[in-house]
């Protein structure tokens, strides 16, 4: 089991074109790819629900270990504001 010591990054990204008041992606601590994925649907916006959890719509693609005391959740976001 990882601790909040041993967390992975991950960037999520949408694979369509985003409008206002949305969100393009996300950087993420989680300790695996489908938390990392529940993370940043829980961080979307109402009309952006379940994007990120869909494989079609987003991408997640790891981006290393996360270093000493980085815990779970959002760390970034690219929000799309209007």
């Amino acid at each position: 089991q990882l601790t909040r010591y041993s967390m992975r990054l991950y960037l999520l990204t949408s694979n369509h074109s985003v409008d206002y008041d949305e969100y393009q992606g996300f950087v993420i601590a989680a300790s695996d790819l489908t938390e990392a994925r529940g993370l940043a649907d829980q961080g979307a916006v109402r009309n952006q629900k379940g994007d990120f959890l869909d494989k079609d719509s987003t991408t997640c693609r790891f981006l290393g270990d996360a270093g000493y005391g980085i815990e779970r959740g959002i760390l970034s976001s690219d929000f799309n504001a209007g």
